[in-house]
């Protein structure tokens, strides 16, 4: 994979992660993904940690050593964190703006009282100046709250489409536990009134294709 840009690096080990569904270690990751994934191995480990302060690739020591790996379903639930913390930031962003709108309109109030000329002029113009700070602080706010309205949309629709190839997946794999399970029945001589005692023995739930629509 040679010119490609840091960002597709990233991307590229993101998704062997995803794909492989496995567990490494770093060495595995310095040798294996490394060659699989045709990156340095002498630059990987900073594109881990990367995506690992990203959050996109979970870290966590058991035993002697630490064990990485990345899940499609990890990856929906950072997806849907983000999501919230846009909209959390649209609500905060509202509320400085109802405040300012709040004090602008006090402020609006104190240099009508001011405008009488009879008035200390210096007082005056400290307002006028004051009204107008306010009033350029607020106009940055609406800005704020537009943008942070249009990157959660945008942000929400990636979101439901993802979910959608995520199900699809699932669906996918549970079809092929479910052909592996028909091939023991036929192996062992079993009926398919055994399937549950089967399923039990794997730890394989009952309802595994019960898919939510959420």
């Amino acid at each position: 994979r040679k010119g490609q840009s840091l960002s597709q690096k990233r991307q590229t080990l993101l998704s062997y992660f995803q794909n492989s569904r496995q567990f490494f270690t770093i060495k595995e990751v310095e040798t294996t993904v490394s060659k699989a994934t045709s990156i340095a191995s002498m630059q990987i480990k900073d594109i881990l940690q990367s995506l690992i302060d990203d959050n996109l690739v979970t870290c966590e020591k058991i035993g002697a050593g630490n064990y990485y790996w990345a899940f499609l379903s990890d990856d929906v639930a950072n997806r849907q964190k983000r999501l919230d913390s846009l909209k959390k930031t649209i609500v905060d962003n509202e509320l400085e703006l109802q405040n300012l709108e709040d004090k602008i309109t006090f402020e609006q109030e104190k240099r009508r009282e001011f405008h009488d000329p009879s008035n200390d002029n210096s007082s005056r113009l400290d307002l006028i100046q004051r009204v107008d700070i306010k009033s350029s602080h607020l106009e940055g706010i609406k800005s704020q709250i537009s943008v942070a309205y249009k990157v959660s949309s945008n942000y929400y629709g990636e979101l439901v489409n993802y979910n959608s190839s995520l199900r699809n997946a699932i669906s996918v794999q549970t079809d092929n536990i479910f052909i592996i399970i028909d091939y023991l029945i036929n192996v062992t001589g079993k009926t398919s009134n055994e399937r549950s005692s089967i399923c039990m023995e794997l730890g394989i739930p009952e309802d595994l294709d019960d898919c939510p629509d959420t």
